[in-house]
């Protein structure tokens, strides 16, 4: 029977998922379906009745299509991505990444416990905001060129806590490029020093 093809933990849902085509409502599902050679692919199929001009049902229509590729690639992806967040989120070191523009898109825990921000409060905000205003020009301008060029030039500028205070801090940043190779986004590694 067809059903034996399917890993054993999709068979109830997708006979669930064949009733309802029964009952003339069409579904999606995606299962594991071993093929004749023995291995796994992971199918994604949709699925309806076909009727006749009474409302008769006269037949299935079921299209599938291999996703396993790109369960692959996402599975491959939520993997690296965990890994790095790991690691952003177990050292001190705030972690940014924003893009192009100053727009910080992510910021490491240990945010918080540096400058009193929480991630979510810089999220979405001008990095150089944090910045002491006699050391935006070196921070915003001349650093800033440099990473546009490929470099990861090493800076020293004060940066804002929550409670209003400077700190004084050193700042590596990182021009990061889309599959493409164009640039799309920085990303800084700053430390209290």
């Amino acid at each position: 029977e067809w059903w034996t093809l399917l890993e054993a933990v999709d068979r109830e849902r997708i006979q669930r998922a064949v009733e309802s085509v029964r009952e003339r409502r069409p579904v999606t599902e995606t299962a594991r379906v071993r093929k004749r050679d023995g291995t796994w692919v992971w199918l994604e199929a949709r699925a309806d009745a076909v009727m006749d001009e009474d409302g008769a049902v006269v037949g299935y229509r079921i299209t599938a299509r291999d996703t396993s590729e790109h369960r692959a690639a996402a599975m491959a992806l939520m993997e690296s991505e965990a890994k790095y967040r790991l690691l952003a989120e177990s050292i001190d070191d705030i972690v940014c990444l924003q893009d192009l523009d100053g727009t910080a898109q992510y910021y490491s825990a240990s945010t918080e416990k540096a400058l009193g921000f929480t991630p979510a409060e810089l999220v979405g905000k001008d990095v150089f905001a944090l910045t002491h205003p006699d050391d935006l020009a070196k921070l915003a301008g001349d650093a800033y060129l440099a990473v546009l060029r490929g470099e990861t030039p090493l800076v020293e500028w004060r940066c804002l806590k929550k409670d209003g205070t400077y700190i004084w801090v050193e700042t590596h940043t990182a021009l990061l490029r889309n599959e493409s190779g164009v640039p799309d986004r920085l990303l800084s590694v700053t430390r209290d020093i």
